[in-house]
């Protein structure tokens, strides 16, 4: 349209919303002595998958580890007595979140820093804050921990359709 002196119309970023993807670890919950993220939402509006393979224990352990639950790939994250479950790429670049460092940021708390180019963003609201940027925003999952805190299971509003597209 270049010469014509036609405007487009500016698009907008897409902004980090609670009620987007962002609500879903907002509120926390404790089993025995750890927290876990049930969410704002009602627990019935998710379809929860056991972690296989993994405790509370184990994940106490390495404090990141990447898991593949319902046909996605996430990074489950345990720290200070909170288990997070989020997505396992960077939004910025698809770094791989599970190698990242977690850092403590005021005002927004505990964060995971890429370790691709070092954004930061927020576990509790997704939201990029270093450098801060309301267009790129970490998708978080709720999670639940049996009371023996043997089992980890992750919320999801609906089956991933890549589990039926998985080889035998």
């Amino acid at each position: 349209m270049s010469g014509s002196g036609e405007k487009l119309p500016p698009t907008s970023p897409r902004k980090c919303r609670v009620g987007q993807n962002t609500e879903l670890s907002t509120i926390t919950n404790m089993v025995g002595n750890m927290k876990i993220n049930s969410g704002t939402r009602n627990e019935s509006e998710f379809l929860y998958f056991k972690v296989e393979k993994l405790t509370v224990d184990e994940l106490k352990k390495v404090k990141v580890k990447r898991v593949d639950v319902n046909g996605e790939s996430l990074a489950l994250i345990s720290h200070t007595n909170k288990i997070y479950a989020i997505q396992e790429k960077c939004p910025h670049y698809g770094g791989p979140l599970d190698k990242g460092e977690i850092e403590d940021v005021p005002p927004h708390g505990a964060c995971i820093k890429c370790p691709w180019h070092s954004w930061k963003f927020s576990l509790e609201s997704g939201q990029c804050v270093a450098p801060k940027r309301d267009d790129k925003c970490l998708k978080l999952y709720p999670v639940q921990v049996s009371k023996d805190m043997k089992e980890i299971k992750v919320g999801f509003e609906s089956i991933s359709e890549s589990i039926f597209n998985a080889p035998p």
